[in-house]
């Protein structure tokens, strides 16, 4: 496996970023959350200052989108026509992957997004932020849509349970409930029973549930909240990120203390492989469509891809400055990242792979 690139690796749960004279206001309410912010100011085509990083990358980088402020959220459109991307000053962007026509759907300090969620039909897109407000537009225009307004309660994940009324909600206290957007009410009162939720992952459409609890346990779930299994507390502390595979034969799990990503086997719940032991860390994790390759973002910043079926390594991303969000193309022939930079950058999976392993 050859690294492509190389990383500066001075961030641990920090959220660092070119932050130039942005307004106070939203890392205020960063800050609010818990979430630390350093500076990292660096150069959006994959260049370092020095003159080594990114070298063997503008092969396999087919684009790169520069935005104002680190970008920590991004997702496809189920038919792959749209990428949604969020930064943490709160600009929501849609971008129409056949056109090229930008959509700039939100702005401002206290719209900060943290989940962006499209509608299994793509017609409608979800938008969690760190206020109790669930925003929704309309993709082919860009039309705001009547929002669900959910009290006190502030919402850190959303899954839709249907084509776009029902919706799966986790707030930032732990709780896990349906909400109907008809009425603007809880549908099912607590779908999951739990106050502790750190991390959560949804399969498929009113699917498995998998919860990563406070106390460093993970818990499997039906769609009707009935626990399939639980694996107790480990010492390693509470996951940070969860993945299913497609088809959900294999579940991923990150902890940031343990340092090391482990995937379960979802029918009995037993590890079948863990990966990237050492001084990595795990803040986020995704499959790619066809389950052959598991994305890791590592605390350093960089992506590691790993063979799905047994964590292999296959290739390493870095550019000298952290990514933050991650996204397959649903074809699985490309992989967007986002990060410190401001860049959003579009890569060629089959030439990262074939550059690895040259």
């Amino acid at each position: 496996m050859r690294h492509l690139g190389s990383s500066s690796g001075w961030l641990s749960l920090r959220v660092a970023g070119r932050l130039g004279s942005m307004a106070l206001g939203w890392g205020l309410a960063l800050a609010g959350l818990g979430i630390m912010i350093g500076f990292d100011r660096g150069d959006p085509s994959g260049n370092s200052e020095s003159g080594s990083e990114g070298r063997d990358q503008p092969a396999a980088q087919l684009g790169c989108d520069a935005f104002d402020s680190p970008v920590w959220e991004l997702t496809y459109s189920p038919d792959g026509a749209w990428l949604a991307s969020a930064t943490i000053s709160g600009e929501v962007r849609l971008k129409s992957l056949t056109t090229g026509r930008v959509l700039i759907l939100q702005r401002g300090p206290m719209s900060s997004a943290r989940s962006l969620v499209f509608s299994p039909g793509g017609r409608v897109l979800a938008v969690v932020g760190i206020t109790p407000v669930v925003r929704f537009w309309e993709v082919d225009t860009g039309r705001e849509l009547p929002p669900l307004h959910l009290g006190a309660r502030e919402v850190k994940f959303a899954s839709f349970l249907d084509d776009d009324s029902r919706l799966l909600l986790g707030s930032w206290e732990g709780a896990l409930i349906t909400w109907d957007r008809a009425t603007n009410r809880a549908a099912d009162g607590l779908l999951v029973p739990v106050d502790d939720m750190k991390a959560l992952a949804v399969l498929g459409v009113g699917g498995l549930l998998a919860v990563g609890h406070a106390d460093g346990s993970l818990s499997l779930h039906d769609a009707d909240g009935r626990c399939r299994w639980t694996i107790e507390h480990r010492c390693g502390g509470a996951p940070s990120a969860l993945a299913f595979a497609p088809g959900g034969g294999l579940l991923a799990s990150g902890r940031r203390a343990d340092r090391e990503v482990t995937v379960f086997d979802v029918a009995s719940g037993t590890p079948r492989y863990r990966a990237l032991r050492g001084p990595l860390g795990a803040r986020g994790l995704v499959f790619s469509p066809d389950g052959g390759i598991l994305a890791v973002v590592d605390l350093d910043g960089r992506i590691h891809l790993l063979n799905g079926s047994d964590g292999r390594p296959l290739a390493t991303i870095s550019t000298g400055r952290s990514f933050y969000a991650m996204a397959f193309s649903p074809n699985g022939s490309r992989l967007v990242t986002g990060g410190a930079d401001g860049a959003v950058r579009d890569w060629d999976l089959g030439r990262l792979l074939a550059s690895s392993s040259e």
